[in-house]
Formats: structure tokens, sequence, C-alpha cells
């Protein structure tokens, strides 16, 4: 029981920061009473099981069940939270999906530093609005608004990297959730491929200029980069993550509710910058924060 959710966010992000026991499991749960009114599920996964799509795959069967609960839900979702707090192995698997190995990527890996800073990006509703707004004119539309947002924040954060860096050709990876049919669609895993990006930015490129070679780079690896694109050699100088992911809308039996990440600042060791802007509940509304390396980015970058 937390006396307020100031308390309860306080405890959530300490308990964040305490290194997972595998052989324990990949997955904590907890259900955290604040009033009568309020509980929080508040659910710890290590990056091994788990990935962005597989996390709105998680909070719907969770709303799900929460529709098929007793008048007591309280007392149906305690043998859940056991559950999810306990190792299974899965015997389930469909094996005829002939899903490929999942490479490794990136950099070797670093030990993490507790040098790693956790900041909020300004992103309003006002902002966001106009992006939406953007996606529907010509030049500007994709194959869904998802797909559109995240072309224009691509455009936008190679912009920024261009004059945080100063370098012309700017890098960096995006995830994809990498499942290739309606059944894979549906399993929880990690399965994510890194899609490595190179842009190319001029001192006096306009949005749209830019927006058009953005949209070009990241079609041209959506449809040539299935399995296998995320090799080390495409990926070990991606050290700069763009990660932009959205969940099907959370539907608690009219009650409301909301989910959010959990900031963790040591997290991705191996690397120096991850941008996310992420909403897990489908809401429309985007959070936005930036994860970096306090040596790598000194006072002055970072006001820039």
């Amino acid at each position: 029981m937390f006396e307020t959710r100031e308390a309860a966010q306080l405890w959530m992000e300490e308990r964040a920061l305490v290194p997972f026991d595998l052989t324990k499991g990949a997955t904590i749960a907890f259900l955290l009473r604040i009033s009568a009114e309020h509980h929080v599920i508040y659910i710890l996964q290590h990056h091994l099981v788990t990935d962005g799509r597989s996390t709105g795959l998680l909070l719907s069967g969770l709303s799900t069940r929460y529709a098929c609960a007793s008048p007591s839900p309280t007392s149906e979702y305690l043998p859940l939270i056991e559950r999810l707090s306990t190792p299974q192995t899965s015997t389930a698997f469909d094996s005829t999906l002939q899903l490929p190995a999942m490479p490794l990527y990136g950099r070797p890996a670093r030990p993490g530093t507790p040098n790693k800073i956790s900041e909020p990006l300004a992103f309003s509703p006002k902002r966001q609005a106009a992006l939406r707004a953007l996606a529907e004119k010509d030049g500007f539309q994709a194959f869904t608004p998802l797909m559109a947002m995240q072309n224009s924040l691509a455009t936008l954060v190679s912009a920024w990297l261009f004059r945080v860096t100063g370098q012309s050709d700017v890098a960096f990876a995006m995830p994809q959730h990498n499942r290739s049919s309606p059944a894979h669609r549906a399993v929880i895993g990690l399965f994510m491929e890194m899609l490595p990006l190179s842009i190319p930015v001029e001192a006096d490129d306009t949005f749209r200029g830019l927006h058009e070679r953005v949209t070009r780079t990241t079609r041209m690896m959506m449809v040539n980069g299935g399995p296998g694109a995320s090799r080390p050699d495409l990926l070990r100088d991606r050290n700069v993550v763009l990660n932009i992911f959205s969940g099907e809308p959370i539907r608690f039996d009219g009650l409301q509710a909301k989910a959010q990440i959990v900031p963790v600042g040591c997290a991705d060791a191996a690397l120096d910058l991850n941008i996310e802007f992420e909403d897990l509940g489908g809401s429309g509304e985007f959070n936005a924060r930036m994860v970096f390396d306090e040596s790598r980015f000194d006072k002055p970058a970072r006001s820039r």
C-alpha cells in the first residue's frame, strides 16, 4: 500500500534498477495498491524476452483478462501476477511458422554504467497534432498513420543529429517488429530487427526535401531489410537508436487506464543515445524521452 502516486512512482523507479537474476526468470510483476480506486500493475521484463510489439500484446491480454474477471477483479489478478513472476519453459510455440534465428547485432556489449541519463523531451499535444495533420498532405502520406509519424520524426531527428554533431551523414538504427505473418504478429518474444539507416543532410535542406530522402531510405530498408538486416557489420557503428512504437487502445471495462514506461537511466549499455517516442496504450499521444551517455554529450551538446 502506497500513500501517494509519487511514492509508488519512486518505488517503481528504484525497483527497475535492481539487476535481473535470470535463473529466476526474465519477467517480474507486482500489483500495487495506492487506494481503493487506484491500482498499478507493474511489470518488469528483460529485453531478452520482449520487444515493443510484445508489450502491446501483453497489455491487450491484460485488458481482455480484466473484462472476463469476476466482480472482484483484484483477486482475479493475483494468480496472473504470480504466474508472470514464475519462471516457465513454454512448449507451445508453433514450429510451423519457420522463423529464422535472431542474429546478434550492434557492437560488443559493455557493462551498464551509472552515467546514462534519461530526460523527457518536450513533445506537446499541439506539436503532435501538427505532425498528424502534416501526414495527411500530399508528399507526407504513408501506408499507415504510424508510418507517416515515423517518417516525420525520423526527419526531425536527422536534422537534430546534423546540428548537434556537424556531420553531413547521420546514422542511426530503427527497431521494426519483424513479424511477417498474422500468426507471427500474435507471438510475444524478441523478434525485432534493427534497421540501419544512413541519411545525408545538408545545411540548406528544407523539411520537405529531407523528409523525401528519409522516406525513400526507410522504405528501401523496410522492403529489403527482412530477417538478416541486423548483421553486425551493418550495425556496428550505429550507436544511436530511434525507437518509435504504438500499442493498441487499452480498455479496462470502462475504467480509466494508462500505460507508461518507467524510464531507467542505465539501460542500453552499448548505445550512446536512445531516442524514444512511445504510445503504449494507443491513445494517440506519444511520450518522448532520450537516454544518453553523459560522457559523450556534454552540457553544450545537450543544450543544442
